[in-house]
């Protein structure tokens, strides 16, 4: 740890519970195994608890190549889990535990030192639901003065109000949304939807955004800034099970943000990414180095 982070994933770190078996989940988690993938030093702050549960999920972070450096054990609270129900287009819907371990996340000097040499934060709204690791949350990405700030809001019913979701748009320097979650904050923030790149443009005024993504699954997404907007039709894909693309998504956006990519190519290779990722099992398949030439 003697390097300064690049990348640091903050919040949820979780089973998934899939018809097939559980896999390691959370969406800091996910961006955080695959932007290792990429060549990045990137790490996953959050907080198991003292069960075999999470014994197990640090036990498979390891066999990953994912440090534990910064996994908090909570002794009263148990290991996250979500159980996952897939339609018969292999589209997720979560029924999320509540009142787990990285429900309370605790600030400290490390996570400070931490946040102070990262170059880029990944952060959510679901693990912000509990005020504790809310707090936490906001002041690690507060604290992060250099990074840029990268908010995928993951809205989960219900856990969506627009205190938590404005709090954390206003920390942001770049928000992700797929679909759904792009109409609900336009409700949410009474911006008129007749047009995307228009209501992106608000948002962005709202909130002092550089970039806003908006992603429309097998359609492809929308990359706006102030100045240009981007628009990708997608790849079309045997899809197995879309649980984890959209933090595939973010993954790529992370590497090519920090690396300075036009907005064409970023949305090109995370659509490409992402759409991988929907043919696998679960959010963690680890992609060949031929698949990974391409995206980084």
């Amino acid at each position: 740890m003697d390097n300064p982070t690049k990348i640091m994933g903050i919040g949820e770190l979780l089973w998934d519970l899939l018809p097939d078996g559980r896999h390691i989940g959370g969406a800091p988690a996910n961006v955080t195994f695959h932007t290792t993938l990429l060549g990045h030093q990137s790490i996953i702050v959050s907080r198991v608890g003292s069960d075999s549960a999470g014994t197990s999920l640090c036990a498979g972070l390891t066999e990953l190549g994912l440090s534990q450096h910064f996994i908090q054990t909570d002794q009263t609270h148990p290991t996250g889990t979500i159980q996952v129900i897939l339609d018969q287009a292999a589209r997720p819907t979560f029924d999320v535990t509540d009142d787990v371990a990285w429900d309370y996340l605790e600030w400290n000097p490390k996570l400070a030192q931490a946040a102070s040499t990262a170059q880029l934060v990944c952060f959510g709204t679901l693990a912000q639901r509990h005020r504790q690791s809310r707090m936490t949350i906001q002041r690690f990405v507060d604290t992060a003065v250099a990074a840029i700030k990268v908010c995928d809001l993951n809205i989960r019913p219900p856990y969506q109000t627009l205190e938590v979701i404005e709090e954390a748009a206003k920390l942001a320097t770049v928000l992700k949304v797929n679909e759904e979650e792009f109409k609900q904050l336009c409700q949410l923030a009474h911006i008129h939807q007749g047009d995307d790149e228009l209501a992106c443009q608000q948002l962005i005024q709202r909130y002092g955004l550089e970039l806003i993504a908006v992603t429309y699954g097998e359609c492809g997404c929308l990359l706006a800034t102030q100045s240009s907007t981007v628009h990708h039709r997608g790849y079309t894909v045997n899809v197995r099970d879309t649980t984890g693309a959209g933090d595939a998504f973010v993954a790529v956006l992370c590497h090519h943000l920090l690396r300075g990519t036009a907005l064409s190519g970023i949305a090109e290779k995370a659509n490409r990414y992402a759409g991988w990722v929907t043919t696998q099992s679960g959010a963690m398949p680890r992609a060949d180095q031929n698949l990974l030439k391409l995206i980084v």
